[in-house]
């Protein structure tokens, strides 16, 4: 089953957004009172209306990218346990892209218009930028655990989750923190970390996936390593 939204298309859309934004941002300004430090240029309220419809538009393809995923793991006819796994694995992939998409654009946006601001104007802080992409954040991990809720609820049935699928996400939540900034900073994908850890794709899989409970230390240390962090910092 073809996806609804693939990963270029989104790619696309974002461009045409950037586009469209970057373009003939306004130079009006509104003044209130007297001196030049009582008015301010329409810009900055018009780079605010762009992002947030990007993130207003991205929300609204995340959900169908999360709803495709449960045909195409279902028809793998895999035991309950697995299906989870692998849902609660690609839905966190998919919630990544989303959201490093949506954190790249906006810096891209920024960095294009920053010609375009007026005399009293002055592009977002950095500061103010890692807030709106940290409210997408968190606004699309909503979305996920509410999507992963019901994936579960449908494989499981009435037999129900198992006593320590709730210690499973967390301990995938966790690491996955710790874990996927760095790889990113390194452009690394996770069969990438694999090869440069020298360990099998399955055990940096099952380690960020949260099925592996107590990782073997030997296993644990080459993965630091690769990273370039201490093994005592790797969260267990």
């Amino acid at each position: 089953m073809a996806k609804q939204y693939s990963h270029a298309h989104i790619e696309n859309h974002v461009e045409r957004w950037k586009k469209r934004h970057s373009q003939g941002f306004p130079e009006v300004v509104i003044k209130y009172g007297e001196g030049p430090m009582n008015q301010f240029s329409s810009s900055r309220l018009r780079f605010q209306y762009a992002i947030d419809e990007l993130d207003a538009e991205l929300l609204r393809y995340l959900r169908p990218s999360l709803e495709d995923l449960v045909p195409e793991i279902q028809s793998l006819g895999m035991p309950p346990e697995r299906a989870s796994q692998d849902y609660e694995f690609r839905s966190n992939q998919e919630w990544q892209f989303y959201t490093d998409t949506f954190r790249r654009a906006i810096a891209e946006l920024r960095s294009a218009t920053e010609d375009a601001w007026g005399e009293y104007e002055r592009t977002f802080s950095e500061s103010e930028m890692e807030q709106f992409a940290s409210n997408f954040k968190n606004r699309a991990n909503r979305l996920r655990l509410e999507s992963t809720s019901v994936f579960n609820a449908a494989v499981w049935g009435a037999a129900g989750r198992p006593a320590d699928a709730d210690a499973i996400q967390h301990r995938a939540n966790r690491r996955s923190a710790f874990v996927q900034p760095i790889l990113r900073s390194k452009g690394w994908t996770q069969p990438d970390w694999a090869n440069e850890a020298e360990v099998d794709k399955n055990t940096v899989r099952d380690y960020l996936n949260g099925t592996t409970k107590n990782p073997r230390p030997d296993p644990l240390r080459k993965m630091a390593t690769a990273l370039g962090v201490d093994a005592a910092k790797m969260p267990r």
